[in-house]
């Protein structure tokens, strides 16, 4: 029974030295798909902080404590959508580059 691996470079060593080209394969896609995650994670908090900042920072909080009184910021929407556009670039990462590990 083979031991167990921890360090990827292990892993890649191992396939190449056996020549499994399905092991070396998983690990290619194992390897892609968490650099992949990562950059749909960093989108979708980006996203859910500028959402947060417009909706709550800039069309109620900075106009209420500004002007007396609590009146939308028109500006508001337009950092919604740019916040919705970058939550579906972090949907359209996974769904373009995101391999198969089988």
């Amino acid at each position: 029974m083979a031991e167990p691996v921890s360090d990827s470079h292990e892993v890649a060593e191992r396939a190449a030295a056996d020549g499994s080209e399905v092991a070396l394969r998983k690990f290619s896609a194992k390897r892609v798909n968490k650099h992949v995650k990562s950059v749909y994670a960093f989108a979708n908090t980006l996203a859910a902080a500028i959402i947060g900042a417009a909706i709550i920072g800039a069309a109620y909080i900075i106009p209420s404590v500004t002007k007396g009184a609590a009146q939308f910021d028109l500006d508001a929407p337009s950092w919604v959508l740019i916040g919705l556009t970058l939550h579906g670039f972090g949907h359209f990462v996974i769904w373009r580059f995101l391999r198969r590990e089988d």
